[in-house]
């Protein structure tokens, strides 16, 4: 009996009826197209169902449409997908995005196939800016397990150590691969050094249209949400201390640079963000801190200034490093209060 070796790929979509074709045509190309099973989750249109856009692909493409029958949300649109598949590979993209790279797949495949031991490929990818005025600008992405953009997944190690999605709209993808890679480690996840995905950046997508917005209010709790889940699963999973911890320090520094920013740029959406580093602080940083490590301190805070001043100039570390350890102190006292 031959192995199945076939890949899940799962397109959550809402309203998406005017770019999935792009999306599916992206998977059709591959070199390894009649070995791919895509699952469309419609997460309750509005416009209706996508048999029109699927009816085209039959031919070529093994393709299903799965309806929800409640607006869920990209991640547990996924997850439904996910629960409602079985081959040992899957990708994950986003109906307004495509696959780059006819041979990517194929080659990421491989890879998980020669190594048991590997948890996940993940290829770099591009962005690509559209304008009003049809435009494009370019933006490439190497080693970012931000987001799932141009990942291949083992499927068995998700199913044995819990990997789901969970309830929150955005920083969902952040939370999955947080777990992925603390739970399983870098050291087991291969970098395929080729682009992988294009991820198209619409003028009229939330995140650009009112990108503030999106930053300083829509995300201010999903974000917590996530590591907190990502975190809290890690050390049940027995994950490395050292990376729970730096992941906890990157999480308590990014609510300080939230808070900072919003109180300039989107004042009243500042105490929503504060209220999320509170509860960040009082269910996981406190507990965590003791344990963080000088040098785990230091590098984060590094990254801390070169986020933060893309936004405002960054004084200096010293200085950030006080202003850091103030707002530490403030919380310390909320929380106690």
């Amino acid at each position: 009996m031959k192995k199945n070796n076939r890949i899940d790929v799962i397109v959550p979509c809402y309203n998406a009826h005017a770019t999935l074709r792009r999306a599916l045509l992206s998977v059709a190309v591959q070199s390894i197209a009649g070995e791919i099973d895509v699952t469309i989750v419609d997460d309750c249109s509005p416009s209706g169902g996508y048999e029109p856009v699927l009816a085209p692909f039959r031919p070529w493409l093994s393709v299903r449409e799965l309806t929800l029958e409640e607006n869920v949300g990209p991640g547990l649109a996924r997850q439904r997908a996910l629960d409602a598949t079985h081959n040992p590979f899957i990708v994950f993209l986003d109906s307004d995005d495509t696959l780059a790279g006819p041979r990517s797949l194929e080659e990421m495949r491989a890879a998980l196939e020669a190594d048991a031991n590997l948890t996940m490929v993940s290829g770099d990818f591009f962005s690509a800016g559209e304008t009003a005025d049809g435009s494009v600008a370019f933006q490439p992405y190497r080693g970012d397990m931000t987001w799932l953009l141009g990942n291949v997944y083992r499927r068995s190690f998700l199913d044995e150590n819990g990997i789901r999605f969970i309830g929150p709209r955005t920083s969902e993808d952040f939370g999955f691969n947080t777990k992925v890679r603390l739970i399983g480690g870098m050291n087991r996840v291969l970098l395929y050094k080729h682009p992988a995905y294009c991820w198209y950046q619409l003028p009229q997508s939330f995140t650009r249209a009112d990108p503030l917005r999106f930053a300083y209010d829509r995300n201010a709790g999903d974000f917590c949400e996530t590591l907190l889940d990502a975190l809290s699963l890690a050390r049940r999973r027995g994950a490395p201390q050292k990376e729970i911890a730096a992941s906890a320090v990157y999480g308590m520094m990014d609510y300080y640079r939230r808070v900072s920013e919003a109180e300039k740029l989107y004042p009243s959406a500042a105490e929503k963000n504060r209220e999320q580093a509170r509860r960040f602080y009082r269910e996981m940083y406190r507990e965590i801190a003791p344990e963080i490590p000088q040098r785990t301190y230091e590098s984060q805070l590094s990254l801390l200034a070169e986020r933060m001043s893309k936004t405002f100039p960054v004084e200096s570390l010293s200085h950030l490093a006080r202003d850091f350890a103030a707002f530490l102190e403030t919380l310390a006292g909320e929380v106690r209060a």
